[in-house]
């Protein structure tokens, strides 16, 4: 099978394109924002180009990718003319950017435009053009099909001159046909807009992707042999600080006998396996000095006690699962992480034999680099697999704060830096008497029925959690989530209420946010579990609860052999119903929003059993007491920002889901009848008694605001 480089654009959507070309190809992703040597690309049949916010015009967006195309303008840069290479989305654009006028003029910064609107987790139909029906990529679909766009930016109208041909398009509020996909018409350079590997593109999208991959296999040589891909690797790598590659480049395969073919006729076989990574830290053990000292070039030192250099071995080597990427079993693969490193023969005074003399203080023991993340090459077959470890006045400023975020969150989708922000907002009350988190559990869970409710009581305070959202559920090897994205009130009218759930239904903002969403959680899956078994049981249904309305889907996958529940977190936590997506992209853009910690809200509760077996909530619609510290009661509610968003109605969607929850805590405390009723401030004073709003970077000023008017402090 063709071997298929993904350059991964900090995109959440990039694992689910192996989903479709594990079973046809071998893939190995790697970030974009590393250099790109030509060497390396020598290991492969053909790249692909992941989605990815921001711009193809900003270097730091556009990352290594861009080598790709450098030959278009100058000859002097490496070709890779007869290399296949696939853009999604943003690689679709640096296509566009580089390829839009003839050779060899420089890029076209004018050939990315705005679109008329961002298109983020809706499905369009798209329509292929005459020159597609002569495409490979395009090879057996229908003249058009329905597919999911997340994009701000276009590639524009291409001029005549254009080396590119314009392949597939789509309708357009302009009236215009949007350009939805192309390819060089000298190399085997192909670029969709759309996104081939989300739910909402199937089966037509897996069909574009399993096409590449045959492009790729076509351009394999027959006579090809396998090569190394460690030597191009450690090229790619070689600059980072913390580096290590154990090396079996010299590794010939066994020879078999024909009676017995699946054993080797040498009982000791040569070295078989090359891993080579990057670590995030190197541990050091110095005779004399009782802690062991960690070095990151990415954070300041720090020290750990440890009795011993060998006691902090043993400590570390204990059985951690691992993420898997790629085909073949767990089984074969001889290292899934821990610490790779030299000990020093000064190690010799902490051993059974140790001389009577021992080393010098201060001599160095041992060197150990925590490996989380690598790649283990098989050089007997030349496969390379990567493996991952590692009062009213208050309500309206926070109003105003709130909606100021969402314009900030929209202005980054407008932008191309995110699809979905799920912001939160926070509420914190201040009881004038310490209050009973036992007897606020006890009153909303007898308002607020949900499925996935808990109550936890610790040294750091107590949770009372009403959510109605599954965030994992684990077991017999499998895994599921149920994520929410799209929430109407109920109504005590039936007729009203049963309108209100259809409009709910049909509401073009929640269902993108919702797909959005799904395809991010099958993304998170596909990390850790076997890619092909992912598949979205229920989409966009809708589920009733005491007070709302909920749109709700279902993703199951069936874990990797070697995958456990530790696996399942690492690849999807947080969930991405409280994250929006791309994942990494937009939580930075959170963290810039929101200013500070949200704590367990967003997070999860619900238990990990010794038998592999897990069930997790999210934690929404949830009341975090201080027992032990000032006694307050916080309360985080929030909603997803799409470029569809209306700021009013984002606000009232999240003063709806904490309404119950702060109704709940205020009646439990015995302070129902000098509350506000419908969401903003509740009676009392000198900062006892009333919500008062959590700061926030998008404040305009940072505001507390008490039960009183009078007792508002704005700082600047």
């Amino acid at each position: 099978m063709p071997r298929i480089l993904i350059l991964d654009n900090a995109d959440s959507y990039t694992a689910n394109l192996l989903i479709y070309l594990s079973s046809c190809s071998v893939p190995t992703v790697l970030p974009a924002s590393a250099p790109l040597p030509p060497d390396l690309l020598s290991s492969f049949e053909g790249v692909i180009i992941s989605p990815g916010p921001g711009t193809v015009t900003d270097p730091s967006d556009a990352g290594s990718a861009a080598e790709l195309f450098r030959f278009y303008s100058d000859p002097s840069a490496p070709s890779y003319a007869s290399l296949p290479i696939l853009g999604v989305c943003l690689g679709h654009q640096m296509l566009g950017y580089h390829g839009f006028s003839p050779s060899p003029l420089p890029p076209c910064a004018s050939a990315i435009v705005p679109s008329p609107e961002p298109m983020h987790g809706r499905i369009t139909n798209i329509t292929l053009g005459d020159a597609a029906l002569s495409s490979p990529i395009f090879r057996g679909l229908p003249p058009s099909f329905p597919c999911t766009r997340y994009h701000s930016l276009s590639v524009s109208s291409l001029p005549a001159s254009s080396p590119l041909v314009p392949l597939a398009f789509s309708p357009c509020s302009s009236g215009t046909p949007s350009l939805q996909a192309l390819q060089h018409g000298e190399y085997p350079h192909y670029g969709v807009q759309f996104h081939p590997e989300s739910i909402g593109s199937q089966p037509h999208g897996g069909q574009i992707l399993r096409n590449f991959a045959k492009v790729c296999a076509d351009a394999m040589s027959a006579s090809a042999e396998a090569m190394s891909a460690s030597a191009p690797l450690f090229s790619h790598l070689s600059a980072s600080p913390l580096l290590f590659f154990l090396d079996s480049s010299s590794a010939s395969p066994p020879s078999f006998s024909a009676s017995s073919p699946q054993d080797p006729q040498d009982p000791q076989p040569n070295a078989r396996w090359s891993i080579i990574g990057v670590a995030a830290s190197v541990a050091t053990s110095r005779v004399g000095d009782p802690d062991i000292r960690h070095t990151s070039p990415s954070s300041p030192p720090r020290s750990t006690p440890e009795t011993s250099a060998l006691e902090y071995i043993r400590s570390r080597t204990q059985p951690r699962p691992v993420v898997r990427h790629g085909p073949g079993a767990a089984a074969d693969l001889p290292f899934y992480g821990g610490l790779v490193g030299s000990l020093s023969y000064s190690l010799r005074a902490q051993c059974a034999d140790a001389p009577s003399q021992p080393p010098p203080a201060g001599a160095v023991e041992c060197e150990l680099l925590e490996a989380e993340d690598f790649f283990v090459e098989d050089c007997w077959t030349g496969e390379v697999r990567a493996v991952s470890r590692t009062a009213e006045g208050m309500a309206e400023l926070e109003k105003t704060a709130y909606t100021a975020a969402v314009r900030s969150a929209r202005s980054s989708i407008r932008l191309g830096n995110t699809y979905e922000v799920c912001l939160t907002n926070a509420r914190r009350l201040l009881p004038p008497s310490p209050p009973d988190a036992a007897r606020i559990y006890s009153k909303l869970r007898a308002r607020n029925p949900a499925p996935y409710a808990a109550f936890l009581r610790t040294p750091e305070g107590a949770v009372c959690c009403s959510s109605p959202e599954r965030f994992l559920k684990v077991e017999d090897g499998e895994v599921e989530s149920k994520p929410i994205k799209g929430t109407i009130k109920r109504d005590p009218d039936p007729l009203i209420d049963a309108r209100n759930k259809e409009t709910l239904r049909g509401s073009v903002k929640d269902n993108a946010e919702n797909l959005m969403i799904v395809d991010l959680v099958r993304n998170d899956f596909s990390r850790c579990c076997e890619p092909e078994s992912v598949t979205v049981a229920k989409l966009c249904d809708i589920e009733s609860y005491a007070t709302v309305h909920q749109m709700v889907s279902t993703v199951r996958g069936k874990l990797s052999p070697s995958a456990s529940v530790a696996d399942v977190l690492h690849s999807s936590f947080p969930g991405g119903s409280m994250t929006g997506a791309p994942k990494k992209r937009t939580m930075e853009i959170i963290s810039e929003l929101e200013g500070e910690e949200r704590g367990v809200y967003s997070g999860s509760i619900g238990y990990l059993g010794v038998d592999g077996r897990a069930s997790l909530n999210i934690v929404i619609r949830t009341a975090v007491v201080d027992e032990k510290g000032d006694g307050g009661v916080s309360v985080g509610c929030g909603g997803a920002i799409t470029w569809l968003s209306d700021e009013g109605a984002e606000y009232d969607e999240m003063r709806l889901k904490g309404r119950v929850v702060e109704q709940t805590v205020l009646d439990a405390l015995g302070l129902a009848n000098s509350g506000e009723g419908e969401g903003g401030a509740s009676g009392g004073g000198a900062g006892r008694g009333g919500w008062y709003a959590a700061p926030q970077k998008s404040r305009p000023a940072t505001v507390q605001v008490a039960a009183k008017a009078n007792d508002i402090d704005e700082t600047p």
